[in-house]
């Protein structure tokens, strides 16, 4: 009704143009399909805080579907592994954009693929978007993708059967047509690409992908973390990876499937106008079998590259932020450059309060601490979530989950521990950890219980 009255409003002023606009979940319509049905070239679906429980959502071409709020987990797409997550249909002159959303278990048997996200966009561009838990019987468990410029992307515990565990990309857009930077990948699974499997890059400009942390992802079939498929024989590949971190990978972390030589290597050398660094600027550590793979062992060298320990904060409880002592920050490599998507330091205990969450006073603390025999955790939830609370040792094993994505009210919490694990047992006196996981926002912090 209210693009009919915009367009006679101009027709009565003697001319005609599509207007766009703003459509409201859950103020307007009460689910984010009801929006997208309705919306058109243009239009923007603004999404509220909330866990939307929805499969297969159609998003027209040229729209943009929005989540409201300070993080990606504020607004969730649990598709329960009925379906889909979204759909993003082509069509339209503009780009779609995706932007401050979860997708969560999707699922799709289909030969088209894309269990959290299926695009057949000419331009897609994703900002501040996590897509996890997703799996697709075919190429791109969380996400597949004709064309993609991404922009903070989170890849976490997809499952594709064939390529592209987290994302598998048609086309990379970078250059004069985009950009493709920022993205944390763990724990992803393919037979190639467990990561993010490249199918081409947009000629005739190189696509660039910049401060990658992919760590933990697992190819079952000889391939990459990130795969590059040889593309056009008649035309270059021109790809480039530059500030990014491989690490714990079980594969390659990077698979050329084609003749290295083929690719186009951006540099800024002067004295290299054809061949330059594939990777550059990056960190390597402890991928299974070798760093690189198929055609691309000739690769290595130096371009600023470094094969050390990242030294993440502490990887069991899911912290990829660097240690102060990391050589992938600017003080630890002669690049001068901080590599991976996260460029915040913490502490070297390998505790912080990482993760998008406020760095404020009693955010979340326990109280008594130290303590016998009980203590209270507190925290404040800026908005209702799904809430998960865990206990650790100091070695990163779970001893107790108080919480498992438990629905919290926004507001002030509090959660008592008893000293006990899972099976009832009584701990000892030591150091322990508590683990927040609220969507996004994420702490960890000490407590001592003295007996």
């Amino acid at each position: 009704m209210k693009r009919i009255l915009a367009c006679l409003a101009i027709l009565g002023g003697g001319s005609f143009s599509a207007i766009a606009l703003t459509l409201q979940v859950p103020g307007e319509y009460p689910t984010i399909a009801a929006a997208t049905a309705v919306g058109q070239s243009g239009d923007t679906v603004l999404v509220s805080p909330g866990v939307y429980l929805e499969h297969d959502i159609v998003v027209h071409g040229s729209c943009a579907l929005i989540g409201v709020g300070p993080s990606p987990g504020d607004v969730v797409i649990d598709a329960q592994r009925l379906g889909r997550g979204l759909y993003v249909q082509s069509g339209g002159s503009g780009s779609t954009t995706l932007a401050m959303l979860t997708l969560r278990n999707g699922y799709t048997s289909s030969s088209s693929g894309g269990g959290g996200l299926l695009s057949q966009a000419q331009h897609l561009i994703v900002r501040d978007l996590c897509i996890e838990g997703c799996e697709a019987q075919y190429n791109g468990g969380g996400a597949n993708c004709s064309s993609i410029e991404f922009h903070d992307l989170i890849l976490r515990d997809n499952l594709s059967q064939h390529n592209g565990g987290g994302l598998y990309g048609d086309w990379l857009l970078s250059g004069s047509y985009g950009q493709c930077s920022g993205l944390l990948a763990v724990g992803n699974e393919a037979a190639a690409g467990s990561a993010v499997y490249v199918a081409g890059a947009y000629w005739p400009d190189q696509a660039a992908m910049d401060r990658l942390t992919v760590v933990g992802n697992r190819s079952t079939n000889g391939g990459g973390a990130v795969t590059i498929a040889p593309g056009d024989p008649e035309w270059y590949s021109w790809i480039s990876i530059d500030r990014s971190i491989f690490a714990d990978n079980e594969g390659y972390a990077l698979v050329h499937e084609g003749e290295w030589y083929d690719f186009y290597f951006d540099t800024s050398d002067p004295a290299i106008e054809w061949f330059g660094p594939f990777a550059s600027s990056s960190c390597f550590w402890e991928n299974s079998p070798a760093d690189f793979g198929g055609d691309m062992s000739e690769l290595i060298g130096s371009y600023g590259n470094i094969f050390a320990d990242p030294r993440f904060c502490s990887p069991p409880l899911g912290l990829y932020t660097l240690r102060e002592d990391s050589p992938c920050l600017p003080g630890g490599n002669l690049s001068r450059v901080t590599m991976g998507a996260i460029d915040a330091p913490c502490d070297p205990s390998g505790v912080d309060e990482g993760g998008g969450l406020p760095s404020r006073p009693g955010w979340i603390a326990n109280v008594p601490n130290p303590f016998n025999p009980s203590t209270e955790i507190r925290f404040t939830l800026p908005t209702a979530r799904p809430v998960s609370l865990r206990v650790y040792d100091i070695a990163g094993r779970c001893l107790r989950t108080l919480l498992d994505r438990a629905p919290l009210a926004a507001g002030a919490q509090a959660i008592t521990w008893d000293g006990r694990d899972d099976q009832g047992h009584e701990l000892p006196s030591g150091v322990y950890l508590y683990r927040l996981e609220a969507s996004e926002l994420r702490a960890t912090q000490k407590m001592t219980l003295l007996k």
